[in-house]
Order: structure tokens, then C-alpha cells, then sequence
């Protein structure tokens, strides 16, 4: 669009840098909204009107579809901790096997953080993320048969604020 125009081209230029670098954009996806306008205004100042009402509307279209699929992911990220007191000889690190086997058959995925041994306790750390309630009330229901004596802790992680 702008190969024979030097004024349009440094324009451009121009232009991408204020919207990058002057306006304060908080999300890529905003970034990329603001380069596809400049970009069609461009197409159209330039009388280029088939090809950017065909990529215009096309790209958005691409870009609408990627967000409703990034949205399809229902399941829910927790932090879950668990605490036990030791009674005499009794190796927790045999716990370990059963507590993965236990998590595992509940949550979609499952990432062991901290595995603490103390004298006189013990706390195992997880990230979790879980499908549905069903498979919290589940999994908690399963770790308390199992495990009586053990303390369980979730924290939702889903409305944490990111930095």
C-alpha cells in the first residue's frame, strides 16, 4: 500500500510509533486491535478497498475465534495444601505415591510444589487445576477417607491479580 508514497511510509512509521510506545496498552490483544485500525485506514486511504475489506474483517473474525477458544478452558486453578502429624516411625514419603494417585484420579492437571518433612509434621504442596466442583467435593471427600488425620487447605488462584 505505501511503495510508492515516501510521506506515507514514514507516516506509518510514525503513527506505530505513538500508538506503541505513548499509549498505555495493558493487554497484547488491545496492541494488536489498534495496528489492525491504522492498517485499514491505511488500506482504504491508500484506495486499496477489496483487500482491506476482505483482510479487515478476516483478521477480526481469526482473532474473535482464538479468544472464544482461549475462553473453553472451564477448569479452575487451586493451590491445595495438605498438613499431617507424624506419629512415631511412620515414613511419609510413602504417602506421597497414594496422595498423587488420589489427586490424580480428580484433577485435570497436577503439579507437586513442596513436599516438607518435619520432626513432627508434614505438608505437601500442589497446584491443581479442576474441572468441576463434583471433582473438588470428590477429591476432598477421597483425601479425608484416606487420610483422616490430614489438615486440607484450597485457595482459589483464578482471581489472584497477575503481575
Amino acid at each position: 500500500m505505501v511503495k510508492s508514497s515516501l510521506a506515507l511510509s514514514l507516516g506509518l512509521v510514525g503513527a506505530l510509533s505513538i500508538v506503541r510506545f505513548r499509549t498505555p496498552i495493558k493487554e497484547p490483544e488491545e496492541l494488536a486491535y489498534l495496528f489492525i485500525s491504522i492498517a485499514m485506514g491505511l488500506g482504504l486511504g491508500a484506495n486499496q478497498i477489496l483487500a482491506t475489506v476482505v483482510a479487515g474483517p478476516g483478521i477480526l473474525a481469526f482473532m474473535a475465534i482464538i479468544k472464544t477458544a482461549k475462553r473453553e478452558n472451564k477448569s479452575k486453578n487451586f493451590y491445595l495444601s495438605l498438613d499431617w502429624q507424624r506419629e512415631g516411625e511412620e515414613h511419609p514419603e510413602l504417602y506421597l505415591e497414594a496422595l498423587n494417585n488420589s489427586i490424580a484420579k480428580h484433577a485435570v492437571t497436577c503439579d507437586l510444589r513442596r513436599f516438607d518433612i518435619r520432626q513432627e509434621s508434614v505438608e505437601v504442596s500442589y497446584n491443581l487445576d479442576i474441572a468441576s466442583t463434583e471433582s473438588l467435593s470428590s477429591l476432598v471427600g477421597e483425601l479425608r477417607e484416606t487420610f483422616p488425620r490430614m489438615g486440607v487447605t484450597f485457595l482459589d488462584q483464578n482471581r489472584l491479580p497477575t503481575v
